[in-house]
């Protein structure tokens, strides 16, 4: 199973640069992506977000978070349901050994950044960091 952060998954909603190469991406995967209640919080966080800074409008936020709604329930995503605690144990443990030197945020060490254990779980990401 291939990790997608929300980045990548928000790009197959909508057309924004590097969308055709999220789509591509995902299309090469056999399995269905993932998707956790953390891309769900910040799938909908970002959508909200562009909406209020105007690039997209509040009608077109509502119908993309249908949209998001419906292809949930019809299983367009894998559920995936880490145990969270032994994740966040995870990315606290590498926040104190990393943020000094390389400088990153509780973010930048988070479910959604770094690689998981699992050898078949590869991390497929848009950042630069």
């Amino acid at each position: 199973m291939r990790y997608f952060d929300s980045g990548v998954l928000l790009k197959l909603c909508l057309s924004e640069p590097n969308s055709a190469e999220a789509v591509a991406l995902v299309q090469k995967v056999r399995d269905l992506p993932p998707m956790t209640a953390l891309h769900r919080l910040e799938m909908k966080a970002a959508l909200g977000q562009k909406c209020g800074r105007g690039e997209i409008t509040g009608s077109e936020c509502e119908q993309l978070l249908a949209d998001l709604g419906s292809d949930l329930a019809a299983g367009v995503f894998a559920a995936a349901s880490p145990v969270w605690p032994d994740v966040f144990a995870k990315a606290e443990a590498l926040a104190v050994a990393h943020a000094a030197t390389k400088l990153c945020r509780s973010l930048d060490t988070s479910p959604s950044r770094w690689r998981w254990e699992r050898p078949s779980f590869a991390r497929l990401t848009n950042d630069r960091q």
